[in-house]
């Protein structure tokens, strides 16, 4: 049980740090378009490519991805 606990407490730290991740990408991402930096329809493709990603919406399933575009 001992490995197997390790195994699932090194998983769920993997899955927390990734999905920090996403969070941050997608932090950076809004800020380039509040700053003017980027248009709102870069932003939301870019956004767009997160959405499409498996891996990503399965660390983020909660994600309202309509309600994070600008245009």
């Amino acid at each position: 049980s001992g490995e197997r606990g390790r195994d699932y407490a090194t998983s769920k730290v993997r899955d927390y740090c990734a999905s920090d991740a996403v969070q941050t990408a997608l932090i950076f991402l809004r800020s380039r378009f509040h700053k003017g930096m980027i248009e709102a329809k870069v932003h939301d493709s870019a956004l767009g490519s997160f959405e499409r990603s498996p891996e990503i919406r399965g660390f983020l399933p909660e994600i309202s991805w309509d309600t994070l575009r600008v245009a």
